[in-house]
């Protein structure tokens, strides 16, 4: 009985890890962002500002990519990287905020980072340190 357990176990294992290997659960979002844009509404928030820097340099310094920097909305259609305070990300769209309101609350230099539907990437910082480190840590993960 204990080696039939055994047996049935290694043959549990084998075929879980043949579906880890052969499915995408284990490999990484397959969403090219090489043509998107970083979209704020910052305008004369110097530390936001600087977020959208380091992360268009870090981007170009690893990949030779310039992603270009927009305040303006019209950006239908295209892959979009949106930074910003969340307090403050009043005009974008619904979902948008439905998801960055479904997530628990940040506190002082906190940050909400959001995919939405593959085409958004929504870095949120409670204040404007939470919008640097949100940052940050996209571009650790990229």
């Amino acid at each position: 009985m204990k080696k039939s357990f055994t047996s049935n176990l290694r043959h549990i294992a084998v075929i879980l890890i043949l579906y880890l290997l052969y499915s995408d659960i284990c490999f990484g979002q397959k969403t090219d962002y090489s043509d998107a844009i970083i979209f704020f509404t910052e305008k004369k928030n110097i530390k936001v500002q600087k977020a959208i820097q380091i992360l268009q340099e870090e981007i170009r310094s690893h990949t030779d990519l310039v992603i270009p920097v927009t305040s303006k909305a019209s950006f239908r259609g295209k892959k979009v990287i949106v930074i910003g305070i969340e307090e403050r990300l009043v005009d974008l769209p619904d979902n948008y905020r439905d998801a960055l309101r479904k997530l628990p609350e940040t506190g002082k230099e906190g940050f909400k980072i959001v995919i939405i539907k593959n085409q958004t990437v929504l870095i949120a910082g409670h204040d404007e340190r939470g919008a640097i480190y949100g940052a940050g840590w996209l571009l650790r993960k990229m």
